[in-house]
């Protein structure tokens, strides 16, 4: 009876332990309204999202309107003053963890990318960077171009993330850049997703090993 009540107790702190490092996510920006939003911002992160001042709001039914209702994305059309189709424009997302003890292990960043009305319209060439020092030096991710997303339907870009810089993550940046784009078309992004896990900290491990020495004894 005393080998099952360890097992017990063993498999309990495993299933908290892998409960509390479930993926999940961590950060979303969707931009369903007139402002910058972080409907789904989990209480494990803290998030700052920069632009690009030419980056507006738009409802991909009609960019000069924005109304109730209306399924917004982040968007930059390629013909307002002083802008070309083949400058690069930037999104950029900083997190940190919201408690310094409970470090974050990262999975993923996706994005849904936008173009123009109809499919190819608006290509571009995109690529997300990320940086491990506040934005001093950037490493790619992934690239490509974005050429058969509309603004309905757009199309799933990202990557998962893997190595040492995702992993036991005080504070680090993402951004997300744009450019060749094709004159007089809209292109931008919607739904910005950064999923991840926090890491138990050392006091939650001896809270959970206690709590399993405890029953041990009660079991005697």
């Amino acid at each position: 009876m005393e080998s099952i009540a360890r097992i017990f107790v063993v498999t309990l702190a495993l299933v908290v332990v892998t409960g509390i490092a479930q993926a999940a996510v961590l950060v979303e920006y969707n931009f369903n309204d007139s402002t910058l939003n972080t409907s789904a911002t989990s209480p494990l992160a803290n998030a700052t999202l920069t632009k690009d001042a030419d980056f507006k709001i738009i409802g991909q039914s009609n960019p000069s309107f924005i109304g109730p209702g209306t399924n917004k994305f982040l968007g930059v059309n390629t013909v307002w003053p002083g802008q070309q189709a083949s400058q690069s424009r930037k999104v950029r997302v900083d997190i940190t963890a919201a408690d310094p003890g409970t470090p974050l292990n990262l999975s993923s960043f996706t994005w849904n990318g936008k173009n123009a009305v109809s499919e190819g319209e608006g290509a571009y060439d995109y690529d997300a960077e990320y940086s491990t020092d506040g934005g001093a030096n950037w490493m790619t991710l992934v690239s490509g171009r974005d050429t058969t997303s509309t603004w309905e339907v757009g199309t799933p870009l990202g990557t998962t993330l893997t190595g040492s810089d995702f992993e036991n993550v005080q504070a680090i940046s993402f951004r997300i850049r744009m450019w060749n784009g094709v004159n007089g078309k809209w292109r931008g992004l919607d739904d910005i997703v950064i999923e991840g896990s926090a890491i138990p900290e050392p006091a939650t491990l001896s809270l959970i090993g206690l709590a399993g020495l405890v029953g041990l004894k009660r079991r005697r």
